[in-house]
């Protein structure tokens, strides 16, 4: 049967997109992009162009994201049309590969499974147009992240501090072309993630995320404004005690940093700091105690960067250094605060940070008839705030039910599940609630006795983003004057102002939901008394932050309002440092479970964006130098108002100055230097500096999984664990080292030290870092003659005790007192006598 010759016109439009059902699946990483390596141009060439990944992550979505300003997509992947262009820096799941483009989209998963009605499908991109991988480039020989430091000479340092030169280094949206993006004055060190025509993808993590992305990607800077730092070597000054008193004892012994190699070596030869060249003399043996470690006083917490060692010159190091943070006042003055003192308000505003990680949910019911319709909308909200939430690390819930007092007489006034991950357990408790009545026979309820109940009992801490959830229709018995007269004394004879103390010394976030809104007044008193608490709670909040315009005048703070229960169905919060909203059933009527739902989904997304765009806020100004007056804090500058009233409380810990708090408003530029260091200052007994290892926590891990093996290898009598330990080290010679090139790095001509050199990523700079009882060959393990069974045991010895060692570190997590944090990932300074 033929077609009439319309109906073929009508079909063609709709065949690509026929072709272009939703996925059901999203692919998982490929296995190569765990840890990409940099390759060889040919090799990039066939990545791109001409191979498809085949080993996927079963578990893990891939993930890609726009490195290219407006990247192309198209309906096919082959002679398709153009879809949409792609704003950089954002992230896509990835749902098809072909040979040289992928499919990409967002949507809500399970796994890897694409939940049904969400997928928003972007069409086909290139792969040389997205970045295909979300962990930093490792080197292909030791698996080290290749790291980057956008250096300065220390003469244009003094310009840019005088304001002479605006420009600092320019970051681009494109590796071709693109342009200027962004508003950057302070610079830490990056990963790379890319190289492309002369530039460098550079970021802040070594791993990205849907959420991290857009903070972390900074963009593609110009190659010849990058130092590359391949190694994990960090330098440190001599944490050794007998070194660290011998510094304080002598000045002129103590490490300092200068602009030129000169300054470095009259300082080796004269043991005399140049004051008035040193661009940097913070040796800890100088510094108040205060500012030091309280595990090691001789050493920096890890928020204060260690010296990357880009080269050994010798006498000297060739290094990056941070001086002083240079502030621009508002009178255009320059004022400064100290690296270290600006490295303990970085590490206090990221410990307040994990709060974005941390969400609690409360929610608290109203027992009676009335909510047993919303039985299954409340089972459903579980998953749905989870899947809302599905970028939050850590989501907890707790459900507590309350009634009215003569329900104590059942032992029914309250229940309370405290706060638990396990999503399958709190659906039980919600199915296992009994909506119903025995002795109560009025409509009011005991709310504020189960609100103050939860909040006490649920398990919430003020460091994570705390999110009450109230669902009912009846307002309290306060509120009928009969009711109130009657239960007086009573444990429930609550008073509105002792919750809302709670709720503000908790931070709490609060959404009340009223299900049904009949023409009766304990259904208007339930909004009423749910309006006051919000209301009062960001009063009191308010009352915490009045002063803060007093010393920062650019933070400007209005009184919180809210609408009056007559003014509409939403009545949200303004002016608060927490979310607060009354979502109300239409006058006469119930909401539907569609109603229900899609508020309880606005009201988490409201609360999700507000603390996302305040991290991001505060992130700006502490970590990107920007000036309040540069951001557009708008909604946020209450909560921005309470931030900064706590690091202007928290200098009375001497970890900085009231006056540092006040220049952190203004504009500040960081800067990294390239100064040289001197190694060994003559007449010192004792090396300035010791050495210590730069891992992301899963470096660490990696790393001691080697120790482990080694370890292992040790177990048995002596002529076998000579043989297993010199089978385990060839392994890692040829892991580190790759098969073509053990006529190099043979057996009999690598030294222990020398596979400590390759691992570490110094043996080009030559570096010793090791003691004598590394210096044997690793065939010599084989060799009674040369390798007495006294020191075979002493290596074992020292394996398992740095294995421990480091086990301990790994475990302390981010309590380790020596780690450096920035955006979403943590980095651990780790002694390189706790190596192999």
């Amino acid at each position: 049967m033929k077609l009439p010759i319309h109906l073929l016109f009508l079909l063609l439009p709709l065949s690509p997109l026929l072709a272009q059902k939703d996925p059901t699946r999203v692919l998982g990483k490929p296995a190569a992009f765990f840890k990409p390596v940099e390759l060889k141009q040919e090799e990039i060439n066939e990545r791109f162009n001409g191979r498809k990944n085949k080993d996927y992550s079963g578990e893990v979505p891939w993930i890609v994201f726009a490195d290219h300003d407006l990247a192309q997509t198209y309906d096919q992947p082959e002679a398709g049309r153009q879809m949409r262009g792609l704003p950089f820096k954002n992230w896509f799941y990835v749902a098809e590969e072909d040979d040289d483009m992928i499919r990409i989209g967002r949507g809500e998963l399970s796994g890897l499974k694409v939940e049904k009605g969400t997928w928003d499908d972007f069409g086909w991109v290139k792969k040389s147009q997205v970045l295909l991988w979300a962990n930093s480039l490792v080197d292909a020989r030791t698996g080290i992240h290749k790291k980057a430091f956008l250096l300065n000479k220390v003469n244009d340092i003094e310009q840019i501090k005088r304001l002479e030169k605006k420009e600092i280094v320019k970051i681009f949206n494109d590796p071709f072309g693109g342009s200027t993006i962004g508003n950057k004055t302070i610079y830490e060190f990056y990963f790379i993630y890319k190289k492309e025509n002369d530039r460098f993808l550079i970021a802040k993590d070594a791993v990205l995320t849907s959420r991290s992305a857009e903070e972390s990607l900074v963009g593609w800077v110009p190659a010849s404004r990058v130092a590359e730092w391949n190694t994990r070597i960090a330098l440190e000054p001599n944490f050794t005690a007998e070194a660290f008193a011998e510094r304080k004892a002598n000045p002129g012994y103590r490490v300092a940093a200068y602009g030129n190699e000169e300054y470095a070596q009259n300082h080796v030869d004269r043991a005399a700091i140049q004051v008035r060249e040193a661009y940097w003399a913070n040796d800890p043996a100088g510094v108040p105690p205060a500012q030091l470690a309280t595990s090691n006083p001789r050493r920096f917490k890890g928020g204060v960067m260690r010296f990357p060692m880009l080269n050994d010159n010798g006498d000297y190091y060739r290094t990056g250094v941070i001086g002083d943070i240079t502030v621009k006042t508002m009178s255009e003055q320059l004022d400064k605060i100290n690296e270290i003192n600006y490295s303990g308000i970085v590490e206090a505003n990221e410990h307040s940070r994990r709060a974005r990680d941390n969400y609690n949910i409360l929610l608290v019911v109203e027992g009676t008839p009335v909510m047993e319709p919303y039985r299954q909308s409340l089972v459903e909200s579980v998953s749905t705030i989870r899947r809302q939430l599905s970028q939050v690390p850590n989501v907890r819930f707790s459900v507590a039910v309350y009634r009215d007092v003569p329900e104590e007489e059942k032992g029914k006034l309250f229940d309370i599940l405290p706060l638990t991950a396990d999503q399958d357990k709190v659906i039980s408790f919600i199915n296992d609630i009994e909506f119903a009545r025995w002795y109560d026979n009025d409509p009011w309820t005991a709310m504020y006795y189960g609100v103050h109940q939860a909040v006490l009992e649920a398990g919430l801490k003020k460091e994570d983003t705390n999110i009450l959830i109230l669902v009912g229709e009846n307002g309290d018995y306060r509120g009928d004057r009969l009711r109130r007269a009657k239960n007086e004394g009573d444990k429930t004879a609550m008073e509105a102002s002792t919750i809302v103390d709670k709720l503000c010394a908790l931070n709490i976030h609060f959404i009340a939901l009223q299900c049904r809104n009949l023409d009766e007044r304990p259904d208007d008193v339930y909004a009423r008394q749910c309006r006051n608490f919000i209301l009062e709670n960001s009063k009191c909040q308010h009352d915490l932050i009045r002063g803060v315009p007093e010393y920062i005048p650019e933070i400007q703070i209005v009184n919180p309002d809210i609408p009056e229960v007559t003014a509409g169905n939403v009545l949200d919060l303004k002016g608060g440092t927490t979310v607060g909203t009354v979502y109300r059933a239409r006058q006469g009527a119930g909401l539907s479970r569609e109603e229900y739902l899609d508020w309880l989904v606005q009201a988490t997304n409201n609360v999700f964006n507000f603390t996302e765009k305040f991290w991001d806020t505060m992130s700006r100004i502490v970590n990107d130098g920007n000036s309040i007056d540069e951001v557009s804090s708008g909604a946020f500058t209450p909560a921005i108002a309470k931030a900064i009233k706590q690091f202007y409380e928290g200098s009375s810990k001497k970890q900085w100055t009231e006056k540092d708090i006040i220049n952190m408003a203004n504009q500040k530029y960081k800067l990294y230097a390239e100064v040289f260091v001197p190694k060994h200052i003559r007449g010192a007994k004792f090396d300035a500096f010791s050495y210590v290892l730069f891992m992301p926590r899963n470096d660490l891990e990696d790393y001691l999984n080697t120790l482990r093996r080694l370890a292992v290898a040790s177990e048995g009598p002596p002529d076998v664990q000579r043989e297993q330990l010199f089978n385990t080290l060839v392994e890692l010679l040829k892991q580190f080292t790759g098969d073509a090139s053990l006529r190099n790095n043979d057996p009999k001509n690598t030294s222990v030290e020398s596979l400590r050199q390759i691992m570490q990523g110094v043996a080009k700079e030559g570096l010793r870092i090791g003691d004598d009882l590394d210096n044997f060959m690793i065939s010599d393990f084989l060799n009674k003659r040369k390798m007495s069974d006294e020191k075979v045991n002493a290596f074992i010895k020292r394996i398992l005790n740095n294995t421990e060692v480091l086990s301990d570190i790994l475990k302390a997590g981010r309590s380790y007192e020596f780690l450096y944090t920035t955006g979403n990932e943590s980095y651990f300074w780790v002694p390189v006598e706790y190596t192999f």
